[in-house]
């Protein structure tokens, strides 16, 4: 027989569900989410899947990108040789008159040598125009 103080009416409203006072938990809990919980997880493993799938795909286009963009840069520093005009990050603007392992000898003004690093120059500058050529994005656009 059953003590009418521990039921109550869970759920839809209809059927009344047998609660104990002291847990305060359905005593069909078990069977009834055994296959919700299986499928949840299920559903919460492919989510997971998906979010390591797409963060693969957007680390490797990232990364293709970035090579190209340094495969570029290190071709336009091979380049360089004497007599070309460059530009620095630093704003300085000259001729190269040497080339050296890693710098060049930059004439920034009649009879003003400086050195500088490979990494330091910017861009590559026409001689008929006096236009850089740089492998920034601003200019693929």
């Amino acid at each position: 027989m059953m003590n009418w103080e521990n039921l109550f009416v869970l759920g839809d409203g209809e059927t009344p569900v047998a609660v104990t006072a002291t847990e305060g938990v359905p005593a069909q809990e078990g069977a009834a989410e055994g296959p919700a919980q299986a499928q949840s997880s299920a559903s919460g493993m492919s989510t997971i899947i998906m979010m390591l799938a797409i963060m693969v795909v957007m680390f490797f286009f990232m990364s293709r990108s970035n090579r190209k963009r340094q495969r570029q840069r290190e071709d336009m520093l091979k380049q360089l040789t004497k007599g070309t005009l460059v530009a620095t990050n630093s704003g300085m603007f000259g001729t190269i008159v040497e080339v050296r392992e890693d710098s060049f000898m930059i004439e920034v003004a009649p009879k003003v040598i400086i050195e500088f690093s490979k990494a330091a120059v910017a861009v590559r500058r026409d001689a008929e125009d006096g236009q850089a050529k740089s492998n920034s994005l601003e200019d693929k656009k």
